[in-house]
């Protein structure tokens, strides 16, 4: 720190650490484009945008997208299960932490005044922005730093023996372990004939 002080002759420590914030916040800001790569584009043209069904249809978090499927392949393997339908009821959607730049500017003033006192002013300034990226389109996007899955609220399952006590009693336990919810959060119904025959 001394050798940046004589460096920039920077007398004010207030100062100096604003600077290396300043520097820090820049460093960072460089790592983080090096991870970042832009597509590459065949012939130089631009990519093309994501229509409206294939966006739309995009899971938020890949390890989500099959998770009823993953349910319903797994449950079925219980004995006297059948056939199993499952629906996954979320509270709330994908909650996304982005970076932010947050820069504090610090200025201390001494000043004497005619009769000799000495009078301290401080100013101080502070920016909190969202740090962005350049987007595939050209177009800045936040920097997200990781996502939070939604909560899962509740779970109905439809089996073909959803009507047996003991099928019943292992499918709840089963879902209740592999989503981490409570047992009074999964209900299991008896497929009806006709809707077996549907799927």
């Amino acid at each position: 720190m001394e050798s940046f002080k004589k460096l920039f002759k920077v007398k004010d420590k207030k100062t100096v650490r604003v600077l290396l914030i300043g520097l820090g916040a820049g460093l960072m800001l460089l790592i983080a484009s090096r991870f970042y790569k832009q597509p590459a584009m065949a012939g130089g043209t631009e990519p093309a945008a994501p229509d409206a069904d294939t966006a739309f249809s995009q899971p938020l978090l890949p390890g989500l997208s099959g998770l009823e499927s993953r349910m319903e392949e797994i449950l079925s393997l219980v004995e006297g299960a059948g056939t199993v339908k499952v629906l996954v009821n979320y509270s709330q959607g994908t909650e996304m932490v982005v970076a932010r730049n947050s820069t504090s500017d610090v200025h201390v003033t001494d000043e004497l005044d005619a009769a000799g006192g000495t009078r301290e002013q401080n100013q101080s300034k502070i920016q909190d922005s969202v740090m962005t990226l350049r987007g595939q389109e050209g177009g800045e996007e936040p920097l997200v730093l990781y996502e939070i899955p939604p909560k899962i609220e509740g779970v109905i399952i439809v089996a073909e023996g959803g009507g047996e006590m003991l099928v019943k009693d292992a499918l709840i336990r089963a879902a209740s372990v592999l989503l981490g919810i409570d047992l009074h959060k999964v209900t299991v119904l008896k497929m009806t004939p006709i809707s077996s025959s549907n799927y």
